[in-house]
């Protein structure tokens, strides 16, 4: 669960940083809050096992599937900027924290999206679910290709070189009929 700072404190904060500052600490926060999407999982979870979840309660999931919809909202909603921030991304090799999915505890499959992932491949992972623009999942990578994701880092770069729009929907339409083309 977020806890701390509300809304409107984190604006003000925000609004005392210099534009690219303000821009990367909304980007953080907004990352921060999809990193709830444990709640996706968590009400069948609660329902089948309820001691799985430990000590949070049925309003804490509520509570955290408020705030996890305003997040994803927002993350969906952001312009070109986010695409431009993301790629500055590529080859840090700094442990991530920014973004991981919630394993459910009855999958027996662990995607990349559920261990730390360096900068790089969290960002990649965070530009492909944005520019899909429907629901946040784990792109699953070739494991028998060592070099998949600056493979995929060189796709979205030469897709973003094609379409030089900075509209999102236009890109989104674009990158939906690349990938049914098979491009990946």
């Amino acid at each position: 669960m977020i806890t701390g700072c509300t809304k409107d404190e984190i604006q003000n904060k925000a609004s005392t940083l210099n534009h690219p500052e303000r821009r990367a600490s909304e980007y953080l926060q907004i990352l921060e809050g999809i990193k709830l999407n444990y709640v996706e999982w968590a009400r069948t979870v609660r329902q089948t096992s309820p001691d799985i979840l430990g000590d949070i309660t049925n309003d804490d999931i509520l509570e955290d599937s408020l705030k996890f919809e305003d997040f994803r909202k927002r993350f969906y909603e952001q312009d070109y900027q986010f695409v431009k921030w993301l790629l500055n991304f590529e080859g840090d090799t700094t442990s991530s924290n920014l973004f991981a999915l919630s394993m459910n505890p009855y999958s027996s499959y662990i995607e990349d999206c559920n261990m730390p992932m360096n900068n790089s491949n969290a960002a990649l992972q965070l530009l492909f679910n944005f520019l899909e623009g429907e629901y946040l999942q784990c792109y699953r990578r070739n494991r028998n290709e060592p070099s998949w994701y600056d493979r995929q880092y060189r796709i979205v770069k030469t897709f973003l070189q094609q379409h030089k729009t900075e509209d999102i929907g236009e890109l989104r339409a674009a990158w939906r009929r690349l990938l049914e083309a098979g491009v990946n």
